[in-house]
């Protein structure tokens, strides 16, 4: 989230248009995140510029899964990993999700 002079939170519209494709892909790919339950998460990202912060790149994903599944939360992941590489054109992102 960004905040305002005035002190008020928001989240940027691109930063919310990827969390919905990440809870909109989820979901398609059939995943499943139930309350209670731990969690691995996996993520590789093929980029055109390494300057995205990797950190940040994960929360969008997290942000994205939370947004798909209310009733989950990232407090649930025990294990992260992540990589980023560049390649010449587009953008992809991997994830994998595993129940531990």
């Amino acid at each position: 989230p960004r905040v305002t002079k005035s002190g008020h939170t928001f989240t940027p519209k691109p930063t919310v248009t990827a969390e919905e494709d990440i809870a909109g892909m989820a979901k398609s790919a059939g995943v499943v995140l139930e309350k209670g339950k731990r969690y691995s998460v996996a993520m590789v990202f093929y980029v055109k510029s390494l300057r995205a912060d990797l950190d940040n790149l994960q929360k969008t994903v997290l942000d994205g899964l939370q947004r798909g599944y209310p009733e989950w939360n990232d407090s649930q992941v025990d294990e992260i990993t992540a990589s980023k590489f560049k390649v010449p054109a587009g953008f992809k992102t991997v994830v994998t999700v595993r129940e531990l």
